[in-house]
């Protein structure tokens, strides 16, 4: 397989000037024509996009409405801030206390029913507090999580 060869020739810059030379001026007393002899050609950006969006970050020359001129800049990081402003979401504030009171009722709830299980005297009544005492640790233990907190959380705005 052979590469691609591009057998177009392009003129030099040296080429380019010795032409421009050897091409007499029509009024060589003039500066501005020696001056556009000697300017090196140049590429030119032209943009595809004719509604580009202007550049951020410039000064610009703006007249007020009196007609006096005066320097406006195009900040971004004002931009920048004011769109943040713009976007910025609305603050909720969290409530647990539903899920504290909660816990604190079954704290509360077991502490009784170990006082009932000091005093109870009868076997099976102190077999069935016991169990009580069991569930109700069991609930403290799956409901005084940051977790379950954070599941029951009650947001308002």
């Amino acid at each position: 397989m052979q590469p691609i060869q591009n057998n177009t020739a392009y003129p030099t810059t040296q080429e380019i000037n010795e032409a421009q030379k050897q091409k007499p001026a029509a009024n060589t007393d003039d500066n501005t024509t020696q001056k556009q002899q000697n300017k090196p050609i140049q590429d030119e950006y032209i943009p595809s996009d004719k509604e580009a969006k202007p550049a951020t970050g410039l000064y610009q020359l703006k007249y007020s409405e009196d007609g006096t001129p005066k320097i406006s800049f195009d900040n971004p990081r004002k931009k920048a801030a004011d769109n943040k402003e713009a976007n910025q979401e609305e603050k909720c504030t969290g409530n647990t206390d539903k899920v504290e009171r909660e816990i604190r009722k079954l704290k509360e709830e077991k502490k009784q029913l170990e006082q009932k299980l000091r005093m109870a005297s009868d076997p099976q009544k102190t077999k069935d507090l016991e169990q009580q005492i069991a569930n109700i640790e069991q609930e403290l233990q799956l409901k005084d999580t940051d977790i379950y907190r954070r599941q029951h959380t009650v947001f308002s705005k």
